[in-house]
């Protein structure tokens, strides 16, 4: 890239004031690789500019730029192509290759607050590719995309028994528009009612792992290289409106929802409340669901006593009807399970002993509760052990289904003494009985 393309390529994409502080033909001298950042202002000797963007923006590395305060700390860039990056923060130096990604949280978002000050139109490029679905703004000239709508009809989801009129609920937040937050514990359904109910009524499903690293760039989206021209790669809350009003229909769902961090569930509230719009100002354009369209807007979570959860917001709870989802009785979980091939003394004992774990986690005495998710593990395990000739299938399925999901060694006993009693094993050895 010569001296004037890059000029031109600054010209079409300012980097705001801190980054900007030098006339492009200053920042870019020569072809040297070096340049420099401060919060403050830039300087240098330059950098080849489309190796700096994509280097600056790749999918390698998220930022924690933003959490710098000192004016006074200058980052310094190295790259050698785009085969060996070293940065320096202060008197701090760090170096890594794109695949060990050791770089990870400081620049892409760093970057993308600079591309959200853009004061000229960025030049859009035609392009071929089949599996990306584009659409250009025609007021901003910025181009974005996102998955095709039609990745997000699934298949193939397991039987789901309907226990309690999931299904005509989740209709009726469908028809009326009112988002759904359903609540309970872990393995307990949430998750794969909202998909089955979805696979039998022919909609999309567009799901999102929240976690407490989701950043507003992952709900909302950032800007990112693409061949010879930059993008705006939607974040998942505008993906799930272009995919409704592309197919007029679909659900959208919020996984772990109180893994948010406060700030991240605020990003929330404008499209959960009767706004049902999100702004995004690093384009300028507004998404929101087209008249005639239905979309359900629904979450999951755990109770707030799990660990790596937060406490929702007042003003993000109150968007949701909350519907507690509580263990099914024993004859609905009779319901719930594939019992091919188990015996009937195996399936009574495997529910008696899920009830006395949630019984002991609501007094304390135990920190994992076996779900009807881990009673449907065991007996998937249990058949494919029992398939194979030597293995004792039991005890492997409840070793590997069941022990294994506790650490204390208290614990582990506590499950061991039973699942003897239950089973008629010898799973707790001379040697801890005698203790």
């Amino acid at each position: 890239m010569n001296k004037k393309s890059v000029k031109t390529n600054l010209d079409k994409l300012i980097l705001s004031t801190r980054a900007s502080a030098l006339e492009p033909q200053e920042m870019f001298a020569d072809e040297k690789t070096q340049y420099h950042i401060s919060k403050s202002r830039s300087e240098g000797e330059g950098l080849n500019y489309e190796d700096f963007v994509k280097f600056l923006i790749a999918d390698s590395v998220v930022s924690r730029i933003a959490k710098m305060t000192d004016p006074n700390v200058t980052m310094t860039f190295y790259t050698k192509g785009l085969e060996k990056f070293q940065v320096g923060i202060g008197d701090e130096n760090y170096v890594a290759t794109p695949d060990k990604k050791i770089l990870q949280g400081f620049i892409a978002d760093f970057m993308n607050e600079q591309l959200s000050k853009v004061v000229a139109k960025p030049k859009v490029q035609k392009t071929s590719s089949p599996k990306i679905n584009k659409v250009a703004d025609d007021d901003q000239n910025i181009k974005t995309h996102y998955a095709p709508p039609e990745n997000y009809l699934i298949t193939g989801v397991p039987n789901y028994v309907v226990l309690n009129g999931e299904f005509e609920m989740f209709d009726a937040h469908l028809e009326s528009n009112l988002p759904l937050l359903l609540q309970g514990p872990k393995g307990t359904g949430k998750t794969l009612s909202l998909a089955s109910w979805a696979e039998k009524r022919g909609m999309p499903i567009i799901q999102f792992d929240c976690s407490e690293t989701t950043k507003r760039s992952d709900l909302i989206g950032r800007f990112i290289p693409k061949g010879d021209e930059i993008v705006f790669e939607l974040g998942i809350v505008p993906v799930m409106i272009e995919v409704v009003n592309k197919l007029k229909i679909g659900v959208g769902v919020f996984e772990e929802i109180n893994a948010l961090t406060p700030a991240m569930q605020k990003v929330l509230n404008q499209v959960l409340d009767w706004r049902g719009h999100v702004f995004i100002p690093e384009i300028g354009k507004l998404f929101k669901v087209d008249k005639g369209c239905k979309i359900l807007f629904s979450a999951t979570m755990n109770p707030s006593n799990y660990g790596g959860v937060y406490e929702l917001n007042e003003d993000l709870k109150s968007r949701f009807c909350i519907v507690k989802v509580q263990y099914p009785t024993s004859s609905q979980e009779k319901k719930l399970i594939d019992w091919t091939d188990i015996p009937t003394d195996m399936q009574t004992g495997i529910m008696n002993l899920a009830v006395e774990t949630r019984n002991a986690v609501t007094t304390g005495s135990l920190d994992y509760a076996i779900s009807p998710r881990d009673i449907d593990l065991f007996c998937r395990a249990y058949r494919a052990y029992n398939k194979q000739k030597g293995l004792d299938a039991l005890k492997l399925a409840t070793e590997t289904t069941i022990l294994g999901k506790y650490d204390e060694r208290e614990h582990e006993n506590f499950i061991k003494t039973r699942l003897d009693r239950i089973f008629n094993t010898t799973l707790l050895d001379e040697e801890t009985k005698d203790d």
